[in-house]
This record gives structure tokens, C-alpha cells and sequence, in this order.
């Protein structure tokens, strides 16, 4: 979508934030760890593509401490 044409060779399993909501919207979940488990492949995902210290690395580190942070809040 994003006219990365090497992303698909690294990439094998692509997730993103917007896959996510479209999978909430939908009931796609059937619980909780479904979930995390494509939170973190997003996340793997974006450090595999992304060289360490570049700025979307970064944020992905960021977002996913952010995330961990509030999920061991969550009930």
C-alpha cells in the first residue's frame, strides 16, 4: 500500500494499526491475547524493517513500551 516494494521480501507476515481496528470493528477477536499477539507481530515487524536508531524504529520501541506499560494495567 505504501509503494515499499522490498517490504513483502523482508516482511512475511504484515500487521498494522489499521488492520487492527478493522479486525475490532469486525469481532475478529475472539479474546484479549489475539489481540497482543498482532500487536506484537506489528511490532517485531516494524524492528525488522526499520534499522535500529532511525526514526520509525524509535517510535515503535515508544509505542510498544506505551502498550506494554497499559496492558499490565488492563484486568
Amino acid at each position: 500500500k505504501l509503494d515499499i516494494p522490498v517490504y513483502p521480501k523482508i516482511i512475511k507476515r504484515p500487521m498494522d494499526l489499521l488492520t487492527m481496528k478493522k479486525k475490532l470493528d469486525d469481532h475478529e477477536y475472539s479474546d484479549a491475547p489475539k489481540f497482543y499477539a498482532d500487536f506484537k507481530l506489528m511490532t517485531r515487524n516494524c524492528y525488522t524493517f526499520n534499522p535500529t536508531c532511525t526514526p520509525v524504529h524509535i517510535a515503535g520501541m515508544a509505542l510498544s513500551t506505551l502498550f506494554n506499560e497499559t496492558w499490565k494495567q488492563l484486568p
